[in-house]
């Protein structure tokens, strides 16, 4: 089958840079620091680094301030998982990658990646850590819903072979995460080590399948996350547990770049996770990630402190030196690949794409409405007509790790209906005792119903939980009210109110510009396509 996957370089030239360094500056650049704006003065040399989101404007200023500690230009690098706007304030916000599968459109997909390219190398980046390539099959795991493609390998490979495609034809490269798979379990690698449960067999015909087809199309970078592969791997003599990839050479050396044959840039996930420093003591775990195959360690800032505790490492033999030669002459190789070092003509990437935001947003705009799926509307709810003579309940239901912007976006869907309809209240968390007088008493000729649950790393839940779950109670969605849900962000929720929601659409990841687009669907001005 013919490929074009992608290999890093080391010529002569990268072998002598790499010669020159010491052996601290060598650590160093094999580490990807991480900085937002509350700690650009702590600043530190490393290979490359992880700038946290902020406006445009901040990101020039910090990485010119990073890069005038470095002895060779950084890799520079974010978390564009659904084009730029997530992680750029002022970059164009596109749904999740979810909400792109949804449209069903591979063209959406391209468009997103090509965006994330073009402004994020406007800002000075040239790598992102996205997209996620997980099969989403178990709708509670935490890591990888909204931020993944589909239930199938299939639905996976499509979007997000065109989101790398686009990419990296302009300009930026694209990472592939979580190797070998996360989405079949309910545990979450910020806080322990999960297990892929397949068998080789069915692993070849999943994950496997997935991560062979972007490898043999040439994704750049591919992120082994803190998950294990038990079917494949062999317990960690130290605890007994099946070790997370990041610290596995048999599944980063055997089974990456030998069975799948990848020679790109192997990133950990980032090692403050408790996948990762949760299994075992951090710097021995880093130290076992590039004896396993890995090349940069991500979140890692190269303190002194840092530095000390790795090169004790080195002292100690569970770290070699020539391990860590080769990995400094692999990340120096593909700086020079992407032309930030050398005098090489031959470079992956090129000039900057130019920036046209005004038709962006047209983009997205066609994206976010096209996202607003109707799930399932058993009693013919929708369109509801005679708008100016209906009042309107609207009940937030919003669970402790919706942050206050989120919450705000949802609340203000309140402005959009005001302009449709007689009347509109708004209660947040009233519970189900009130919903139920409410409808009981027949105040309102429409509940719309906005649920906030998403994931937040950390939280390992992303379904309705603790007390504001206890809206869902009492029946008062079947008392003779009319009632739309509206699952804001985890598009899954219906499956486990299947009974309980008659009338369900999901947004795939509500921002400001979705209400105007969402309300028209409500009331009939425009179609709204099903899931």
């Amino acid at each position: 089958m013919s490929h074009n996957r992608f290999s890093i370089k080391v010529t002569d030239y990268v072998k002598q840079i790499a010669q020159t360094l010491t052996v601290r500056e060598q650590i160093a650049e094999i580490c990807c620091a991480h900085y937002g704006s509350h700690n650009l003065d702590q600043m530190v040399p490393a290979g490359s680094v992880f700038i946290h989101p902020g406006p445009k404007d901040y990101f020039k200023g910090a990485m010119d301030q990073f890069n005038s500690l470095c002895k060779y230009p950084a890799l520079m690098t974010t978390d564009m998982e659904e084009g730029p706007g997530l992680m750029i304030k002022g970059g164009t916000k596109f749904p999740s990658m979810a909400g792109c599968a949804a449209t069903d459109s591979l063209d959406n997909a391209y468009t997103m990646g090509k965006i994330a390219g073009i402004e994020g190398r406007q800002v000075g980046f040239n790598w992102t850590l996205a997209p996620c390539v997980d099969i989403n099959h178990v709708p509670d795991t935490p890591t990888c819903t909204t931020r993944t493609a589909g239930q199938t390998a299939e639905k996976v490979i499509g979007i997000t072979s065109q989101y790398i495609k686009g990419c990296q034809e302009n300009g930026l490269m694209a990472t592939a995460k979580h190797f070998p798979g996360d989405g079949f379990g309910v545990y979450d690698q910020h806080l322990t080590t999960p297990e892929n449960p397949h068998t080789m067999e069915r692993w070849w015909a999943t994950s496997g399948k997935v991560y062979q087809t972007l490898i043999d199309e040439g994704v750049m970078t591919i992120m082994p996350g803190h998950i294990s592969l038990p079917a494949y791997d062999e317990v960690d003599p130290s605890n007994g547990v099946y070790p997370p990839a990041c610290q596995s050479k048999k599944i980063m050396t055997d089974l990456l770049k030998g069975e799948l044959n990848f020679d790109g840039l192997i990133v950990s996930d980032a090692i403050n996770m408790g996948g990762f420093a949760g299994f075992r003591n951090i710097y021995d775990g880093c130290a076992m990630f590039l004896e396993g195959g890995g090349d940069v360690l991500l979140f890692a800032n190269p303190t002194e402190s840092f530095l000390d505790e790795i090169e004790a490492r080195i002292d100690t033999g569970l770290l070699t030196k020539a391990t860590l030669l080769n990995r400094v002459e692999r990340v120096l190789g593909l700086k020079e690949q992407l032309g930030l070092i050398g005098q090489t003509q031959d470079t992956v990437f090129t000039q900057i794409p130019l920036v046209d935001l005004e038709a962006h947003q047209k983009v997205a705009d066609a994206v976010i409405g096209d996202a607003i799926r109707l799930v399932r509307d058993r009693n013919s709810v929708l369109p509801v007509t005679d708008t100016k003579s209906k009042k309107v309940l609207h009940v937030t239901v919003l669970v402790e790790s919706i942050d206050d912007a989120e919450a705000k976006t949802i609340i203000d869907l309140n402005a959009q209906l005001e302009k449709e309809f007689a009347s509109v209240t708004h209660m947040d968390d009233p519970g189900p005792n009130k919903l139920l007088e409410i409808v009981q008493n027949k105040e309102y000729d429409l509940i719309i119903c906005s649920l906030g649950n998403s994931y937040k790393y950390g939280t390992n839940v992303i379904r309705l939980y603790g007390k504001v779950a206890r809206n869902m109670m009492s029946g008062w969605m079947h008392m003779g009210t009319e009632v739309v849900f509206i699952s804001h962000f985890h598009h899954r929720t219906h499956e486990e109110y299947v009974a309980v929601m008659d009338c369900v659409i999901n947004t795939y990841g509500t921002m400001d510009r979705t209400h105007s687009m969402l309300v028209d669907r409500i009331v009939g001005k425009t179609d709204i396509l099903s899931l």
